[in-house]
């Protein structure tokens, strides 16, 4: 990955002479992430030899400065990854407590549905007994007096047979 310069006056103001864009300090120590770092007495080669060579160290500083900009990038992809996560939990929320309402809703209109049928179906049996009574009434009435007598004599007997039993 290519390291960016910080800012355009960074790099303007690289070394013209050499023509790199990180110039080598004159105490020669190291920046690396703010931090200065005396090239001389904090770094050991591993070959023994402490002679440093300007290419290895503009090497040593594009790779640090790689490695920031990529932990840069890191934690802000892992930033918007954290905000989609808190974003879409918030949404997840929001489905299911509508499910629950909506579940709620549906189980109210049914038990409400319940009820209404049964006060309809109420309604219908006193209908029907009703009916079945002004018939009995109306067969009654089409028939002559003396039968009429009869029925209702004989209606009374059974009555009163039912009643001693």
């Amino acid at each position: 990955m290519a390291a960016r310069p910080a800012s355009p006056a960074a790099a303007r103001s690289a070394d013209v002479s050499t023509g790199s864009a990180f110039p080598l300090p004159a105490d020669g120590a190291i920046e690396v992430l703010g931090k200065h770092i005396n090239r001389a007495t904090s770094v050991s080669p591993t070959n023994g030899s402490n002679t440093f060579t300007d290419e290895t160290v503009r090497a040593l500083r594009v790779l640090a400065l790689d490695n920031l900009v990529d932990l840069v990038q890191l934690r802000e992809s892992l930033s918007a990854e954290r905000t989609r996560a808190a974003a879409l939990a918030a949404q997840l929320q929001s489905w299911r407590d509508r499910a629950l309402r909506e579940t709620r809703e549906r189980e109210a209109e049914a038990q409400e549905a319940f009820r209404r049928q049964r006060e309809l179906i109420t309604v219908l049996h006193r209908q029907l007994v009703e009916n079945d009574h002004l018939q009995d009434e109306i067969a009654l009435l089409r028939t002559p007096w003396w039968r009429r007598r009869r029925a209702r004599r004989a209606q009374g007997n059974a009555a009163t047979a039912a009643g001693a039993r």
